[in-house]
């Protein structure tokens, strides 16, 4: 079955034009607010959780939790199975304000079916790597790819991330 990306969840942030046309129901207009944004007078951590947002949004956006759950409870017929992707470590999320975002360039539809490419990434660095840095990981650029970031490869190239993670594994270890 084809892959399905899931739509550009935005996120609100307090004091710029984005929280506007959140409220009004317009979440690719916010994204192409904060592509617009200039960062000027935002503290580091809601800087660096717009970049993330810009980055997972070129590979399909990012899933607040009641979303990712609602579509797992469709799936599987329960709850259970999102929670225990998230306890288990076997996906990667971010938390801004009081929600927690999953980047959809790790699910494969139907459901939220996680990549094997994505898993065997995720086993690879859950030793050296929090759950923030994880996230991070996937959305920065790796030399060890061209450059690339691993969530852009994971879908078509997962041996190349894998393999990229190995290196950074063993380069993060000492």
């Amino acid at each position: 079955m084809a892959d399905r990306m899931f739509p550009h969840v935005g996120v609100e942030v307090v004091g710029s034009p984005a929280v506007r046309l959140l409220r009004q129901n317009r979440p690719g207009d916010m994204l192409e607010c904060t592509n617009r944004l200039t960062f000027e007078g935002l503290e580091d951590d809601e800087i660096e959780v717009l970049e993330m947002i810009r980055t997972f949004d070129r590979t399909g956006g990012v899933l607040p939790e009641p979303e990712f759950v609602r579509l797992s409870v469709t799936a599987a017929g329960c709850p259970g199975p999102a929670y225990a992707l998230v306890r288990e470590r076997r996906v990667v999320s971010f938390v801004w304000g009081d929600t927690r975002f999953f980047p959809a360039f790790q699910f494969s539809l139907p459901g939220v079916q996680v990549r094997e490419g994505v898993g065997a990434v995720l086993r690879e660095l859950a030793s050296v790597l929090d759950e923030d840095d994880l996230c991070r990981w996937f959305g920065r650029s790796n030399s060890w790819i061209g450059g690339l970031k691993p969530a852009e490869l994971v879908g078509c190239a997962p041996t190349m991330v894998l393999q990229a993670a190995r290196v950074d594994r063993f380069i993060f270890r000492g």
